[in-house]
């Protein structure tokens, strides 16, 4: 993703780039193939709308939430860290993830029935 959007921080970039995941997605789709669309997710608006664009394609949403706790996060955004190659612009600071997690909602027991 660094080699497309950069940082990771340019939303008109990474919208751009999600749309053209849609894409690809929605293809795959109406083939009859399976898609998975790993993204953030961060709302359950956001996550309305995508169940709601796949199911008009005819295609069935599944979502699986991963509900890691927030210290092994922590420890594997340190890990991760440690080995970016030298060159590399998306470097997430661990105060990011501590941001970013006051503004995930997380997905409530229909969003994953």
């Amino acid at each position: 993703m660094e080699r497309i959007i950069g940082t990771g921080y340019d939303e008109e970039k990474r919208a751009a780039l999600e749309s053209l995941q849609w894409d690809i997605a929605q293809r795959l789709l109406s083939l009859g193939v399976d898609a998975v669309l790993e993204s953030g997710f961060w709302s359950r608006t956001e996550r309305d709308q995508v169940r709601a664009r796949a199911k008009e394609l005819g295609a069935e949403a599944r979502r699986i939430f991963l509900d890691i706790p927030r210290e092994e996060l922590r420890r594997r955004l340190a890990q991760r860290n440690a080995v970016l190659p030298p060159d590399s612009k998306f470097l997430v600071n661990l105060s990011d993830l501590d941001v970013c997690a006051k503004m995930f909602q997380r997905p409530t027991p229909d969003e994953l029935g």
